[in-house]
């Protein structure tokens, strides 16, 4: 994934040859997951001390966490407690970066790169505990990137797509949670704002583990269906081009789940304005076209039962009971 030569960006092919000299960076995502009857390792505090270090620089406790995570496995708690030894967002951003909202971890980035493959509990990994803080969520492909033009009434046009405006308009997940007198909101949006990038508080400990900038940058190296999570889509919101084919596979699982779950519907989003998910999706699929959206899922009637069969269609490491048994 991500493949560039001596800095430049191509698109890897069996006809490619490596050359003799020069940079070859890239991202590899595995798809090795931990056996249905695998359990989390009881003690990974000796690890966790050696993580905590921080006489030690950041890169030689990464290649520790590299050398030791192909000898465990870990709950989505562990993994948890073994990212946040290392610095969060705030605490390796310039303020510049922290006030517009691109603060990032680049460690933490790379330790959960190192540790998703190695966790049994993944729906987890891939819920509000880790790596969906509702906070951090609710901001994804809600500013204006100029992706999108209106053509004319509610009809918005982004690459070769029209769509037609929601006729109504879903409040952003953090306003969602306040609740009360609107003064009192504002508020508490303020209070939640200065507590999410205090590395002090409780708050910013517990909640967030990943900034909006992680999550995006995840996406890139790992995959979008390698963070997709079948059995509680509810918790993401993604930005996808559906030109491209594991980004299109994300948008298929929420329209195909939809059609299966009566009253629930695939959210979409064009640089923040909410558009309606034409009907034909369901019928004739999703059209392969050039056209960058946000999606998210609101459950009715969630059914495990048709999340698992989607489940085993479209991702991987996620066991049915039988397969555990």
């Amino acid at each position: 994934r991500n493949e560039a030569y001596n800095d430049t960006p191509f698109v890897y092919s069996k006809d490619w040859r490596l050359p003799s000299r020069g940079w070859f960076r890239f991202d590899y995502s595995s798809t090795r997951r931990p056996p249905p009857d695998a359990t989390s390792t009881t003690e990974v505090s000796e690890i966790t001390r050696l993580l905590r270090n921080k006489e030690l620089s950041s890169r030689s406790r990464l290649e520790a966490l590299r050398a030791a995570s192909v000898h465990i496995f870990i709950s989505s708690n562990q993994c948890r407690t073994l990212v946040q030894c290392f610095p969060a967002a705030v605490e390796c951003s310039s303020p510049e970066a922290i006030n517009s909202g691109l603060d990032e971890s680049p460690d933490r980035q790379e330790a959960l790169c190192i540790l998703h493959t190695r966790v049994v509990d993944r729906e987890r990994m891939l819920g509000p505990e880790v790596l969906y803080s509702p906070v951090v969520v609710s901001q994804i492909g809600m500013t204006n990137s100029g992706g999108a033009v209106r053509v004319r009434g509610g009809m918005f046009k982004t690459g070769d797509l029209e769509m037609k405006t929601a006729e109504v308009q879903l409040p952003p997940v953090a306003s969602g949670l306040d609740g009360g007198h609107s003064q009192h909101s504002e508020e508490r949006r303020d209070q939640n704002f200065k507590l999410a990038h205090d590395p002090n508080s409780a708050y910013f400990n517990f909640l967030i583990v990943f900034k909006e900038q992680d999550v995006l940058v995840l996406y890139r190296r790992l995959g979008v269906l390698h963070l997709l999570n079948p059995y509680k889509p509810e918790v993401l919101r993604m930005p996808v081009n559906l030109d491209i084919f594991e980004q299109h596979r994300v948008v298929d699982f929420l329209v195909q789940l939809a059609t299966l779950e009566t009253g629930s519907r695939v959210l979409c989003w064009l640089d923040g304005t909410q558009v309606c998910v034409p009907a034909s999706w369901g019928d004739k699929g999703v059209p392969r076209t050039n056209a960058v959206l946000t999606v998210s899922y609101e459950g009715h009637n969630s059914s495990f039962a048709s999340r698992q069969v989607m489940a085993d269609q479209f991702c991987i490491g996620f066991w049915s009971n039988l397969q555990k048994a």
